[in-house]
């Protein structure tokens, strides 16, 4: 079945959609599908930040210099998650609209679900795929003064290696626990409203901070920060222990400093992912 089909569009050629777009997916499923006469479509599978520019953005604009090449393997339009994204790709893939913005539908939309965090509200630290154990150790050691609950929500995929090599950790530190059940985030945070969510460089901060959520971030020389947010003025970005203790403390006691922060964050948020869920969805199948 094709994916006009499954989408429920009225098409009468087919297409493929490629997420995560890469140059190394798209280029097989393009030559694939000129065979066909399927028309082919890039779609962003992640929000595309400043720092990202190297992962997809530099390979695409060599391409783009050769006309023939061009035709072989880069795909009718690409679909961005944000504005932000969209706008680089129309820099440097004339015509200007081969780029289209319409939000993450990979995003569950949690924005109505608010509540009150209190004093004993568990700070979260998310892990990520490609650097698990390196960068939760860095963020326990800037929070070792930290002495409130602390959950480690690690990526799916790393939750047994996470657990065996921060054993040693873990019996050192009685208020830190790590969560192994792989529910949706939407059921996490309101099983344990949290009162922070710190990060590396993964891209869920983007998932958090779109529904109002407050994120930090943490960086090291232990490992690159690839955060979406990098070179973005917020998300805050810490490296030292006292510096991220009287954040905390400011956090905690201001109301109008919590509302500032967030709404900072979620305006940066906002030029990574226009819309999410339904609404983002919806925005898809209009496009065709």
């Amino acid at each position: 079945m094709t994916q006009s089909k499954v989408l429920g569009l009225e098409s009468k050629q087919p297409f493929s959609t490629i997420s995560p777009f890469s140059e190394q997916n798209f280029a097989l499923s393009k030559l694939g599908c000129n065979r066909n006469m399927i028309s082919v479509y890039g779609h962003e599978h992640s929000a595309g930040g400043p720092a990202h520019s190297w992962r997809t953005k530099v390979p695409i604009h060599v391409i783009s210099k050769h006309k023939h090449e061009r035709n072989l393997f880069l795909p009718s339009k690409i679909f961005c998650e944000g504005n932000f994204s969209a706008s680089r790709f129309s820099e440097i893939l004339p015509p200007s609209n081969i780029s289209e913005t319409i939000g993450a539908s990979r995003i569950s939309e949690i924005s109505n679900f608010h509540y009150s965090a209190s004093d004993s509200s568990p700070i979260v630290i998310l892990g990520e795929m490609h650097n698990p154990v390196s960068m939760l150790v860095t963020i326990l050691s800037a929070l070792e003064f930290y002495d409130k609950p602390i959950i480690i929500r690690p990526h799916p995929a790393t939750i047994q290696k996470v657990r065996n090599q921060l054993k040693t950790v873990l019996s050192k530190r009685s208020n830190v626990r790590i969560d192994s059940d792989t529910i949706p985030l939407d059921a996490f945070i309101k099983r344990n409203l949290p009162l922070l969510f710190f990060c590396g460089s993964t891209g869920a901060s983007v998932d958090i901070s779109i529904n109002g959520l407050p994120v930090v971030l943490i960086e090291s020389n232990n490992y690159p920060n690839c955060s979406p947010y990098r070179f973005f003025k917020f998300p805050l970005v810490f490296s030292k222990s006292k510096d991220i203790t009287r954040f905390i403390a400011l956090y905690k006691a201001s109301s109008s400093f919590r509302s500032k922060y967030n709404s900072r964050c979620i305006s940066n948020t906002r030029k990574l992912v226009s819309s999410t869920g339904l609404t983002a969805f919806h925005k898809f199948k209009s496009s065709f």
